[in-house]
């Protein structure tokens, strides 16, 4: 991609692809810069071959052993062209290779990410809604599903980008998770897969480099408990205890 990059050869999307990685990435920057010498090394080798053909096309039959003399310079350009081709493509290969590795790595990255998010969106639609315990303020929302093993906690209209600990606790108070997070926006996530005893879950303010456990609470929230079988319900009332 760096070669099409350099030679104008890459669609809109894929230089808008390509240019936005090279902000990021010095290494890719150095290829590109490096491909384009060669480039204009090669450029000039083929200006300097036409020149000399054309002056050979209008000059007159020189002796034999002027001819000879003209053929050395030739021999040198032809040389210094396979080197910078030689060069060229061993670039143009490292680049390649590089860029391939990364472009995999990247996309390997986005689809993970993105079979997250699917499962994350899942538990959110029918995962088991947990009862909300106390919010810092009026304004604080969170909301709190579970599913089998999985836990998503969403906690909104927090101090912007300021740092946070995500507590989850068993049903016995003790803490099984914590993990630091930082409000992106006012907002923090969370989407774990490995939390099957998860109970209760606390939300709190705190910088990250102190302890956990200094802070203010957020947001809290618990398990609600299994509800009741309607039938039983319905005995106890029919056939109240002592009668």
């Amino acid at each position: 991609m760096a070669v099409a990059h350099v030679v104008g050869g890459l669609s809109l999307d894929d230089g808008r692809l390509f240019r936005s990685h090279l902000l990021e990435c010095t290494s890719c920057r150095a290829r590109v810069g490096e491909l384009r010498a060669i480039a204009h090394d090669l450029a000039d080798v083929e200006r300097d071959e036409r020149r000399e053909r054309a002056a050979r096309r209008t000059e007159t039959k020189a002796p034999e052993g002027e001819e000879a003399e003209v053929e050395v310079p030739v021999t040198q350009r032809l040389r210094t062209r396979t080197t910078l081709f030689i060069a060229a493509g061993l670039t143009v290969l490292m680049a390649l290779s590089s860029w391939n590795f990364l472009l995999r790595g990247r996309l390997q990255e986005a689809q993970d990410e993105a079979s997250r998010l699917r499962d994350a969106a899942s538990v959110l639609q029918g995962g088991q809604l947990w009862e909300t315990l106390a919010t810092a303020t009026s304004s604080v929302v969170g909301e709190v599903r579970s599913r089998d093993d999985a836990l998503v906690v969403i906690v909104e209209k927090l101090a912007y980008d300021a740092d946070y600990w995500l507590y989850v606790y068993d049903a016995q108070g003790q803490q099984i998770h914590v993990s630091g997070a930082e409000a992106e926006k006012g907002v923090v996530y969370e989407y774990r897969e490995d939390l099957p005893s998860a109970h209760r879950v606390e939300v709190v303010r705190a910088p990250r480099p102190t302890e956990p456990r200094t802070g203010t609470t957020v947001f809290e929230a618990r398990q609600e408990p299994a509800a009741q079988p309607q039938a039983d319900t319905d005995d106890a009332q029919l056939n109240p205890v002592g009668d």
